[in-house]
């Protein structure tokens, strides 16, 4: 989602400056593990054209009496972000569909989230299958800032190529990259300045060549396919800057869940 407020615009610009200048990484498996544990907190989600973002509460910003997920919770987001349909959960697990709904979507909002479980940021799809799939080889960037005297941290990983959907054709791969920011199909249409029912012609042509059943299964897809593309690739040094120096590098273990090493505080003028 975009910010939506001058506030929220400033935290994520805050963000996004300590995520480039972090030589921090994160297991993309770890975070699902501390996410649906209850140790961090979800309070923004943004793109730009080369990255996904995740803001997050620190350990110490998270209420002591917010409920955690139960197990079967956890699964079923689980399946769902994975490519799994609603329905055929319910069937295999002898669940009613309406049952299936309301457990993914408490677990969503458990993270912080208030969205049902096909609305969730794609960067969860990314951690979902990450930790499925024990993929030691998806990373983050992941940094600690202030902002607003407030602690927070921030994850940055690569955007999903749609490029590696090669059934597809360019115009339906750019469609593809709007699905994956999480557009509605009548944002679709504004943003293609095309009608309505073509953008639901060339949505039902990407199904059908995908043999998907739908929005979430193409995002799983393409989820698969990215992480299978990360085994070799290493996210890039530290950005820097003449008016805020890099931060020393150091070694950090990738499945530690302490708060990064590199920290910064970020001040912004208030809205008037």
């Amino acid at each position: 989602m975009q910010p939506d407020s001058s506030g929220e615009s400033e935290l994520c610009a805050a963000a996004k400056l300590a995520a480039g200048h972090s030589d921090a990484e994160l297991l993309m498996s770890t975070l699902w593990h501390e996410l649906v544990g209850g140790r961090y907190r979800i309070v923004a989600s943004f793109t730009d054209e080369a990255h996904f973002y995740l803001v997050l509460a620190g350990a110490e910003r998270v209420p002591t009496d917010r409920k955690r997920p139960g197990r079967r919770d956890v699964t079923v987001l689980e399946s769902i972000l994975s490519g799994k349909q609603q329905k055929v959960i319910a069937i295999e697990d002898g669940l009613a569909p309406s049952t299936v709904a309301v457990a993914a979507a408490q677990c969503a909002r458990s993270m912080g989230l208030a969205c049902t479980a096909t609305q969730v940021p794609t960067v969860l799809f990314i951690a979902a299958h990450a930790k499925i799939h024990d993929c030691s080889n998806v990373r983050a960037q992941h940094a600690a800032f202030d902002f607003a005297d407030e602690p927070f941290e921030v994850i940055r990983v690569r955007r999903p190529d749609s490029n590696l959907l090669v059934e597809l054709s360019k115009s339906e791969r750019a469609i593809a990259d709007l699905l994956i920011d999480r557009h509605s199909n009548a944002q679709i249409a504004r943003l293609r300045k095309r009608s309505s029912r073509t953008i639901a012609n060339q949505l039902g042509s990407i199904y059908r060549k995908l043999k998907a059943s739908g929005r979430t299964n193409i995002l799983a897809l393409l989820v698969s396919r990215w992480c299978e593309k990360q085994r070799d690739y290493r996210l890039p040094a530290p950005v820097a800057s003449p008016d805020m120096p890099p931060p020393a590098s150091y070694s950090r273990a990738l499945s530690s869940i302490a708060r990064p090493e590199t920290h910064f505080e970020a001040s912004f003028p208030k809205s008037q």
